[in-house]
């Protein structure tokens, strides 16, 4: 459970008393690329041409990387020889402005022990309120 959208969004203190915390074996750190240019070690990794906010680095191929903007994306994405070999979005933060007002669009991300993904689709006017609509799982 250490391993979520909370990682981006919320401290430690907001895990829930009911949730487990793993650790799991990661062997990089969380790497903000917020200055440019991006640290030459990290240059490959882009989805589309653009240049991730940060990353987290589980393993030599293995990165979560999230992309700030008015719509916020998480990706778990592997790489193969300094490319992009595969991706899965797995985390979204949108604010919709409506004539109803505003309604924020989330997908949050978990990543188990065993490295099982659960996605959570929800909607409501904010993190409090918003309701599940949909689970998948990788």
């Amino acid at each position: 459970m250490i391993l979520s959208t909370m990682l981006y969004s919320k401290k430690s203190s907001d895990i829930p008393e009911n949730k487990s915390i793993f650790n799991l074996p990661i062997v990089g750190s969380k790497i903000e690329i917020l200055d440019y240019p991006v640290p030459a070690k990290y240059n490959y990794i882009n989805i589309d041409g653009e240049t991730p906010t940060s990353l987290l680095e589980i393993n030599k191929n293995v990165f979560i990387i999230w992309f700030e903007g008015d719509t916020e994306r998480w990706y778990l994405v592997t790489f193969k020889n300094n490319k992009l070999f595969d991706n899965l979005f797995i985390g979204k933060s949108e604010t919709v402005e409506t004539e109803n007002g505003t309604t924020v669009n989330y997908i949050n991300f978990n990543i188990d022990k065993n490295f099982l993904i659960t996605l959570n689709y929800s909607s409501g006017r904010n993190v409090d309120s918003s309701i599940i609509q949909q689970t998948e799982k990788y």
